[in-house]
C-alpha cells in the first residue's frame, strides 16, 4: 500500500538528494513508455509536434477521468 511506504520513500529521496548535493528535483509528467512511443511516432512521420501531441493525450486522459467520476463538465469549465 502506498500510504504505508510513502514516508520511507520520501526519506530515501531526501537522503539521496543530500548525498548528491541536489537542491531541487524536476518531475516529468510523462512516462517512459509514452516517451518511447512519441519518439517512434516522430521518427516515422506520424506526428509533427511532440508537445502538442502530448498535451492532447493529457487532455483526453483528464476528460476520461472526469467522465468516469461523472463530473459536470459544463460547470467545471466555467469554474
Amino acid at each position: 500500500k502506498r500510504a504505508e511506504i510513502i514516508l520511507a520513500g520520501a526519506l530515501v529521496l531526501h537522503e539521496a538528494m543530500s548525498l548528491l548535493e541536489m537542491e531541487s528535483l524536476t518531475v516529468c509528467e510523462s512516462s517512459l513508455r509514452e516517451g518511447i512511443i512519441v519518439d517512434w511516432m516522430l521518427n516515422h512521420g506520424l506526428i509533427e509536434d511532440r508537445l502538442r501531441f502530448q498535451s492532447s493525450i493529457r487532455q483526453r486522459n483528464t476528460l476520461k477521468i472526469a467522465q468516469k467520476y461523472q463530473v459536470n463538465l459544463d460547470y467545471s469549465e466555467r469554474v
